[in-house]
């Protein structure tokens, strides 16, 4: 297992965008260095049952994409892009 540091890290030497439901963390982690590729974050509620599914957590991330919105060095609240677009 690696450490949280090791995973952003290593996203951030490949290039590539980070999906956690570590919000306190990885939000440290973008404070003390936004010169990544983003991170996608997912804010996960005491009750299970209001948290998103796996179609819901695609469809957010499938939103985000669509919107056109460049990531790089952002933290992202995924719940916020989980609206249905039909």
């Amino acid at each position: 297992s690696h450490s949280d540091a090791e995973v952003f890290t290593h996203a951030k030497q490949e290039g590539r965008a980070l999906v956690t439901r570590n919000i306190r963390d990885f939000f440290a982690l973008h404070k003390a260095d936004s010169g990544h590729s983003g991170i996608l974050a997912e804010h996960q509620d005491c009750d299970p049952e209001k948290n998103m599914s796996d179609t819901i957590f695609v469809r957010a991330i499938s939103n985000l994409e669509a919107s056109g919105w460049d990531i790089a060095g952002q933290f992202v609240a995924l719940n916020a892009w989980s609206y249905a677009t039909e």
